[in-house]
């Protein structure tokens, strides 16, 4: 983007375009890119990290992984899902079941 173009109308003194041009380069967290002071351009900078396409694509990836890891039945080995309800055995004939004594309630008046 030529900064002299852009900014023509609101600054017609190219030398007061070229001052501030100036600071801006002198001071680079006020633009996201790299200012060109001879060509009086500024060149847009990709910003840092992994484009958000690739973040889409890794969300999308995460959501469809933690699916499949959430099915009960998973022909995966080690990824067999949650444990089912306890199994209850059956008391062997010798045993005899306990009785359980209770003792009454205290009767309040």
């Amino acid at each position: 983007m030529s900064f002299y173009d852009e900014f023509a109308d609101e600054l017609p003194d190219r030398d007061v375009a070229g001052r501030i041009l100036d600071w801006m380069s002198r001071h680079p967290k006020t633009v996201e890119g790299v200012i060109d002071l001879a060509g009086g351009t500024i060149v847009p900078r990709r910003p840092a990290g992994p484009p958000p396409v690739l973040l889409g694509r890794m969300v999308l990836l995460l959501g469809a992984l933690m699916t499949l890891i959430s099915q009960p039945k998973l022909p995966v080995a080690g990824l067999a899902g949650p444990p089912g309800p306890p199994r209850l055995r059956a008391p062997n004939s010798s045993e005899r079941p306990r009785r359980v004594r209770r003792r009454p309630l205290p009767h309040r008046p």
